[in-house]
């Protein structure tokens, strides 16, 4: 009975390293993401993190977490930055129905431009 459970195990155990060796060839091409921002259309842009930085700091109503210092919250903004290219994708939106109690207010998403890149 012990003879008999050791060629099924073996199999499993061959199964298994084929499909991590599989999985371990796979994985890089998988994990590589694609640069660039989402359509133009849909409002997201790529900018240098400096420039998206600078184009914010008007618009952030709190300033004190960064001592009022732009160098500061660009520093900060250069942190999103995850895959070290420099850039980053800004959508703005802003324009806000005029009864809305959101009038006049811009809101600023920022995140890395391989965040929402299109596949191909």
């Amino acid at each position: 009975m012990r003879h008999r459970l050791r060629r099924p195990v073996r199999i499993l155990v061959a199964s298994m390293l084929v499909a991590a060796l599989g999985l371990a060839t796979v994985a890089p091409v998988a994990a590589a993401r694609h640069a660039g921002c989402a359509a133009a259309e849909s409002g997201w842009a790529e900018y240098a993190a400096a420039e998206a930085a600078t184009l914010i700091w008007p618009s952030v109503v709190d300033q004190s977490p960064w001592g009022g210092d732009l160098n500061a919250f660009i520093a900060t903004i250069e942190g999103l930055d995850l895959n070290g290219d420099g850039d980053l994708c800004l959508k703005r939106i802003a324009g806000f129905h005029e009864n809305s109690p959101w009038h006049g207010v811009i809101f600023n998403y920022l995140v890395d431009n391989t965040a929402n890149a299109a596949d191909g």
